[in-house]
């Protein structure tokens, strides 16, 4: 079920990021010389606006129809774009004297040409045209908005549940029952014969001895009985204890 819950937010995450950078400079028609400061805005839903610092604009939108339009006192531009994919687009503004300027979008067109002929018509007479639909285009960062949300507040609730602790869960029957510890079987151990002659020379000498006796009594090396006694503490039969200049060998009762 977690599993199908993150890949069902991967795949709205990958879905609602589709969209692009727009950017570009504004220039003047005229001088060909950057306008600094110029207002520059585009019809997504809610309306993008920025002021162009040095003539340079930058936007994210999501893919779709959009008209970018930059004005500076007198000057204006007006200039439309369909975003498809990811990626970087650019696209410079030139701004025109708001008297010469005629915008090429075909949609703006078709609007101011449907106006004019509604204003022609006698009253009570409806005109056929139809006006370009602009509210999909706007919906659509509405919709990736709430999907955002959503997706965001599940990958939340399954990073909640994940750090929760886990509750066990008796089973019909198992109630008021104790479990008993699991036996484990001894460890079987297996002495070498020096190693079974060292451990009978301790239990004869009480429990203990020191290491020169030790050595003193088996026909090893002094190297080979520290070996022995080392090997002895490591299966936990005997323990080395520093008294003076010398070792006492105690034997670990089991």
């Amino acid at each position: 079920m977690h599993k199908a819950v993150c890949l069902a937010a991967i795949i709205i995450l990958q879905a609602m990021a589709s969209g692009a950078i727009l950017h570009g400079t504004v220039y003047d028609s005229d001088t060909l010389d950057t306008v600094d400061k110029a207002i520059v805005r585009v019809d997504t839903s809610p309306e993008q606006l920025m002021v162009a610092e040095n003539g340079e604009y930058s936007f994210f939108l999501p893919n779709g129809n959009y008209t970018i339009k930059a004005q500076s006192g007198q000057l204006e531009a007006s200039e439309g774009i369909i975003i498809e994919g990811d990626g970087n687009f650019t696209l410079d503004l030139l701004l025109f004297p708001s008297d010469d300027f005629f915008p090429p979008d075909e949609n703006l067109s078709e609007e101011l040409i449907g106006k004019e002929l509604e204003e022609e018509l006698p009253a009570g007479i409806v005109s056929n045209a139809t006006p370009p639909a602009r509210e999909e285009t706007g919906l659509i960062p509405i919709l990736q908005t709430i999907i955002m949300v959503l997706a965001f507040a599940a990958l939340l609730y399954l990073f909640w549940k994940k750090r929760q602790p886990e509750k066990h869960v008796e089973k019909k029957g198992e109630i008021g029952k104790t479990r008993k510890p699991a036996r484990v079987a001894p460890k079987t151990i297996v002495l070498e014969p020096e190693q079974k002659e060292a451990l009978k020379l301790l239990k004869i000498s009480g429990g203990a001895i020191t290491q020169k006796d030790l050595r003193a009594k088996m026909p090893y090396s002094e190297a080979k009985v520290s070996l022995i006694v080392t090997e002895l503490e490591g299966m936990g039969l005997a323990r080395r204890f520093k008294q003076g200049r010398g070792n006492i060998i105690k034997l670990v009762k089991g």
